[in-house]
């Protein structure tokens, strides 16, 4: 991707976007939407999970296992609506995680079962 430079601060907000909402205790990673095309496409580069329009925000997260979802959403809502003053927020919760189960540990061998 070359050519078209960026808008004057498009980039730098969609930045800013992702990175508030990934500062939310509640969200384990931004996501790339069902369709996996969510996104703010710039010059030479994507900000995954983050839609920029006119009058709105789109971003899509990945929600840690525990809190309700609305609470997760509400969060995120309240960490960017500050960069986006008058603007719609929304908040699309594309999967959820569980951070906190080790899924790299290697599972013990069922013991077999004695012939006879």
């Amino acid at each position: 991707m070359t050519g078209n430079p960026e808008p004057a601060g498009f980039g730098e907000l969609a930045d800013r976007i992702a990175q508030a909402a990934r500062d939310c205790s509640s969200v384990a990673d931004l996501a790339a939407g069902p369709s996996g095309n969510a996104g703010t496409y710039l010059p030479g580069r994507i900000v995954r999970g983050v839609v920029l329009r006119d009058t709105e925000v789109e971003i899509h997260v990945v929600a840690r296992y525990g809190p309700p979802l609305p609470e997760v959403a509400a969060q995120v809502q309240r960490a960017v609506a500050p960069l986006v003053p008058g603007g719609a927020v929304h908040v699309a919760i594309d999967d959820i995680v569980d951070d906190t189960v080790d899924d790299t540990a290697t599972p013990e061998p069922s013991p077999r079962a004695d012939p006879g």
